[in-house]
């Protein structure tokens, strides 16, 4: 045999039970702390609260616009265009300055007066695609 690939049955000194020991009560305080932490929550504000009064949030899918409405964010304010594809291209405002409540990849939520919600349905009730304008922050 060789003597580098036995091992003896000897005792560990005791800086290394103690080294063991020590590491053994620093990674279970480790996982104790680390269990208990809880992340932070977030201020929700409900969409009820977040409106204007006399106003309606509209969900707007992005099945409707004929644009992609890239680069929108909440707070942010956009006009909508009504638009009429093919031969006899048409198009008008049917909503002026909306302000953005939320947008994602399937629909943007607006806060809109009355008026304009229902220029919006009649718009889209007649085949058109609404296109969003957003409007310059200064």
């Amino acid at each position: 045999m060789f003597p580098p690939l036995t091992f003896s049955r000897g005792r560990l000194p005791p800086w290394r039970v103690g080294a063991i020991a020590l590491g053994a009560v620093l990674l279970a305080l480790a996982l104790v702390t680390r269990q208990t932490e809880t992340p932070p929550e977030a201020h929700v504000v409900p969409l009820s609260e977040a409106l204007d009064g006399s106003t309606f949030a509209l969900a707007v899918p992005t099945a409707w616009l004929g644009t992609p409405a890239i680069g929108v964010r909440p707070r942010d304010r956009i006009d909508l265009i009504a638009v009429r594809p093919g031969d006899r291209a048409s198009g008008y405002p049917v909503a002026y300055d909306l302000r953005v409540m939320s947008s994602d990849d399937r629909a943007l939520i607006v806060q809109i007066d009355e008026a304009s919600a229902i220029a919006v349905a009649l718009a889209r009730s007649s085949g058109m695609l609404l296109v969003p304008l957003l409007q310059s922050a200064r």
